[in-house]
């Protein structure tokens, strides 16, 4: 960002014939290559759009660690930033009394994950107040997990009993999941409620 910052002062005050003026106005950093992809503008980003239908009903219990989270946050981001490690998870070891895990098709072709993924899903809580955590995972043929993107969801005055629709956004993100070896799988974990059911329509 600095770099930008410093090259569009070059131009626009310095008069710096750096090209800065003539880049794509949207760029992308892949968190899989380090490298820069330029868009003409936001909407182009996830011009293309594909569901995954996620079937099945489960019941989850709160206020404990799942560990889909992919460990430690400040340790992880920094490795994430710095290394291009992103957090990873045992996704078959994640324990389903705690964390509702959904998988789709392993893809022959390599994939492109732009811009920002959604679910859509139906909770059923016990308590009037809470949170749950979705996750998004790249994962490899031994079931190591690499989070894409993730977000949280908070809800207040719920009835208890009483199912209620969810729209999540992600957060945005760049990510090329590899061909063959790797599948993504969504992950969600609740907080603050006793417990949860949620039934999936789409990620």
């Amino acid at each position: 960002m600095w770099t930008d910052t410093r090259r569009w002062f070059d131009h626009y005050l310095r008069g710096a014939d750096n090209g800065i003026d003539r880049e794509q106005p949207v760029r992308l950093k892949s968190r899989s290559t380090g490298g820069y992809e330029g868009y003409p503008d936001w909407k182009s980003v996830g011009a293309t759009h594909r569901k995954i239908a996620l079937a099945g009903t489960t019941t989850i219990r709160a206020n404990v660690n799942s560990e889909a989270d992919g460990g430690v946050v400040f340790l992880s981001s920094i490795l994430d930033q710095v290394a291009q490690l992103p957090p990873m998870a045992s996704i078959p070891l994640l324990p389903r009394r705690w964390a509702a895990v959904w998988q789709s098709e392993k893809y022959a072709t390599a994939q492109q994950v732009r811009g920002t993924a959604g679910l859509h899903t139906t909770v059923t809580p016990t308590k009037e107040s809470g949170t749950l955590v979705a996750y998004l995972y790249d994962v490899g043929p031994l079931g190591l997990g690499k989070l894409v993107s993730n977000a949280p969801y908070t809800f207040h005055g719920r009835t208890p009993g009483e199912p209620f629709g969810v729209d999540l956004e992600l957060f945005s993100t760049a990510y090329d999941v590899p061909a063959g070896t790797v599948s993504p799988w969504s992950s969600t974990r609740s907080t603050r409620s006793t417990s949860s059911t949620t039934r999936p329509a789409r990620s």
